[in-house]
């Protein structure tokens, strides 16, 4: 069974912060990111180890 796109609570996020980093260099706060690693990244990994949980039971 496949998780739908919308149950993966960061993804909104991630692609905000993607588009700020893409396009938007010259206003990248070096804290915000240094934030986003250690506190944002923890998370996502949690969230990818659930999906690749949900994946391999589904095999």
């Amino acid at each position: 069974m496949r998780r739908p796109l919308h149950a993966f609570p960061m993804r909104g996020q991630i692609v905000d912060f993607r588009n700020v980093l893409a396009h938007g260099y010259d206003i990248v706060d070096a804290s915000r990111v240094w934030f986003r690693i250690g506190f944002g990244l923890p998370l996502l990994l949690k969230e990818v180890q659930a999906l690749a949980a949900e994946f391999e039971a589904a095999r």
